[in-house]
């Protein structure tokens, strides 16, 4: 390896920030996206294509029960048309590098994930950050911008710090000069919002909203996206120029039929209801925290802390893990707790003990 490469290892192992791959089997789960605890569950998908998909959806990978599936997964979040992608880093690569065109501008909030940023660097477009969910801010990169088309990149909740975006709000900014929003709902949906449809509970209602994208890795337990919108020619587009979504073989079948089983499923609405309750519970238990969402986010600690709590949970079979700068701006280094429907008041009250907070 070259020495360029060698120092950035070695100033990421100076600060204590270097990361490595550990396991956290058999702990008790404050980490994972598996909000609902779909993860593990089986479904009965004897009666579904188990083979891979052979190409790409352009090639050999499309069926017609892939199109169906697309149709009625779109249409549980309200939406007339749905894209799938094989996972919601490529969906947001694919939407930014393909939709905003030389000349355009994308004004995006400080904290979006990582994949719309990378998305937005493969296109020809001119970007702008805002301070994280600051209308004033924001409004204030809007008037400067004389592009002939606009688009605002936010999400519906951030997972990073367990904040909801102020859509409402963005959407009427959007409207008064005329932009456009793309909504990122990887941690949102199937958990916010009625019937867990995420943030944007109605396209109708935020007409700025060109599409919006959910992952299925996340609360659904299984792997890939869908791109949502109300546009057909939105979907016509991607699959033409969308080069994640072109160039890629596509998912197994079974992928998407755990997610429509599970949006059919009484298990859906049961356990949005459990996740509902151990979030109150742990802002009953937690005076840090009002938020009604399962990303909890603790900071005040040191580096050094934060590694030492880190340890300390993992040697009580805790799954508790620390952030680090660059996925977090120095200065923010946290911990980051995901609960989960399948959390029970005993784990919240360990956890309590090994952060060392009292009610």
């Amino acid at each position: 390896m070259n020495e360029k490469l060698l120092k950035k290892l070695r100033n990421r192992e100076e600060k204590g920030t270097l990361r490595s791959l550990s396991s956290f089997d058999g702990m008790i789960d404050f980490i994972s996206n598996d909000y609902l605890g779909f993860a593990n569950f089986n479904l009965d998908l004897s009666n579904s294509i188990e083979s891979g998909a052979t190409g790409s959806r352009l090639i050999s990978g499309n069926r017609l029960r892939t199109e169906e599936l697309e149709n009625a997964i779109a249409k549980k979040f309200g939406f007339s048309y749905g894209l799938f992608f094989n996972s919601g880093f490529d969906a947001n690569i694919g939407v930014f590098s393909s939709i905003l065109q030389r000349g355009d501008v994308v004004i995006y909030d400080e904290f979006v994930h990582a994949s719309i940023r990378d998305g937005i660097r493969l296109s020809f477009a001119e970007s702008f950050s805002f301070r994280h969910n600051d209308l004033v801010h924001l409004e204030e990169r809007l008037k400067i911008c004389s592009a002939d088309n606009i688009y605002i990149a936010i999400e519906g909740l951030y997972s990073m710090n367990g904040d909801i975006c102020l859509l409402e709000e963005i959407n009427n900014l959007a409207s008064s000069y005329s932009a456009k929003i793309i909504i990122d709902e990887a941690h949102s949906g199937g958990v916010l919002g009625e019937d867990g449809r995420g943030v944007l509970l109605d396209p109708t209602e935020s007409e700025a909203v060109i599409c919006k994208l959910i992952t299925f890795g996340k609360a659904f337990g299984s792997h890939g996206a869908i791109v949502l919108s109300n546009d057909e020619n939105i979907r016509s587009y991607l699959i033409n120029f969308a080069r994640s979504f072109i160039y890629t073989t596509a998912l197994p079948l079974a992928s998407f039929e755990k997610v429509i089983s599970i949006l059919d499923s009484e298990l859906y609405p049961n356990r949005r209801n459990d996740l509902a309750r151990i979030i109150l519970k742990y802002n009953d238990l937690f005076p840090h925290s009002k938020s009604k969402t399962p990303i909890k986010i603790i900071e005040g600690y040191s580096i050094t802390e934060l590694q030492q709590i880190e340890k300390r949970a993992k040697q009580t079979k805790l799954g508790v893990k620390a952030i680090f700068s660059p996925t977090v701006p120095e200065g923010h280094e946290c911990i980051r707790i995901a609960l989960h429907s399948f959390n029970n008041e005993s784990d919240l009250l360990l956890l309590q003990e090994i952060l060392n907070i009292e009610e």
